[in-house]
């Protein structure tokens, strides 16, 4: 089925309106765009396992990890890339206590032509396909609740081994959030976040982000989940050889309805 599998915590899972602020990290997208994902969904299988009464689980996703398959309904498009791309993601969580819960997953994406992928022979020569054009990602999360307040934590890297950084070493993605939200009766949910990216590993310049967002969620009905409004504000600021600064007119205002129908 088509379906979000294993991967980050900070993605929207398959309920949209578990997604606290109008936008994911911006890690979290960089992390969706390299891992191929349309929507953070993909065709493929899941296998889970639950253990302890659901305290602990785990899952491994197989995945299409092509655009084109997502996006066409013809996989034989000539214009499309002449490629079959294969991504598999763990996940696990873990939880600590009644009120913490800890978990990560780790993925990995390789992409070749399909000589190169079943073998000029015929036989299949996985191995080689995964050492020589791998992507690979993981990440760890921590959320802590205590009454109205919830507080969620992530770290994410990606090693891309098809692009060289300045260093001569295969570039490196990472970037962490730290988000927290306390709920004012039943209608208000003011939250905060604090979020670092570091996109490329010095391949571009100023795109070392530091990004702060204040935010809060407003329901018009006793029911917080149907309809309510979001109203966000995002700061970015962008390393530079003085310290982070905001280089350029970047501030964002949203505001956001959203309703189940």
């Amino acid at each position: 089925g088509k379906f979000a599998g294993a991967g980050l915590r900070t993605g929207p899972g398959t309920d949209e309106f578990s997604l606290i602020a109008v936008w994911q990290p911006r890690y979290a997208r960089v992390w969706a765009w390299y891992t191929r994902l349309l929507n953070w969904r993909d065709f493929g299988v899941q296998v889970e396992r639950g253990y302890f009464n659901g305290r602990f689980s785990h899952a491994l996703f197989f995945h299409n990890a092509n655009w084109q398959n997502v996006i066409n309904d013809d996989p034989n498009d000539s214009v499309a890339s002449p490629t079959q791309a294969l991504g598999l993601d763990y996940g696990w969580q873990w939880k600590t206590t009644d009120h913490s819960l800890i978990g990560g997953h780790l993925g990995a994406m390789a992409d070749k032509e399909w000589e190169e992928f079943l073998g000029y022979r015929g036989f299949w020569r996985v191995d080689r396909w995964f050492r020589e054009n791998p992507i690979v990602d993981a990440s760890l999360f921590h959320e802590f609740e205590a009454g109205r307040a919830w507080f969620q934590s992530e770290f994410m890297v990606i090693s891309n081994r098809n692009v060289l950084s300045p260093d001569s070493t295969y570039m490196k993605i990472w970037g962490f959030s730290i988000l927290g939200r306390y709920r004012v009766k039943e209608r208000w949910m003011p939250y905060a976040r604090y979020e670092f990216c570091d996109g490329s590993n010095g391949v571009f310049p100023n795109d070392n982000l530091h990004l702060f967002t204040l935010g809060t969620r407003y329901s018009p009905t006793a029911d917080p989940k149907r309809p309510f409004w979001t109203f966000q504000y995002t700061r970015t600021l962008e390393e530079g050889p003085t310290g982070p600064k905001n280089l350029v007119s970047n501030d964002v205002f949203y505001a956001q309805l959203q309703a189940e129908l």
